[in-house]
């Protein structure tokens, strides 16, 4: 890891993660108030734009859930631990979770996940 100080998204992943230069997808599940779900896509236009021009980015999606339209999920593919953490320090990420903080009806959920390799 280089010197910059571990955002503390990037301090729960790396809880869960063995090994921090190995690639790993990210589902965060976001539930918004009703009504609400225009200004989340709106806020992630920016984040959906910018982030998959990063070095450490592989992918980086928001979807909405069909059958209840104020739950959304971002899929997100790093390269390491490091890309995620380069990446929560953009300041386009900062505005994005300062928008997003006063709209969501909870938490956001993260589970990671890693690549099946073949046995």
């Amino acid at each position: 890891m280089n010197d910059q100080k571990l955002h503390p998204l990037a301090e729960e992943v790396q809880s869960k993660l063995g090994n921090e230069n190995r690639p790993f997808i990210m589902l965060v599940k976001l539930k918004v108030q009703a009504g609400l779900e225009a200004s989340l896509k709106s806020a992630f236009e920016t984040p959906l734009q910018e982030t998959v021009k990063e070095e450490g980015n592989q992918h980086y999606q928001l979807i909405q859930k069909t059958d209840e339209s104020s739950r959304f999920i971002v899929i997100e593919h790093w390269k390491s631990l490091q890309a995620l953490n380069e990446h929560l320090h953009q300041p386009y990420l900062t505005q994005l979770l300062e928008n997003i903080d006063p709209i969501l009806d909870q938490p956001p959920e993260v589970d990671v996940f890693l690549e099946c390799q073949p046995v």
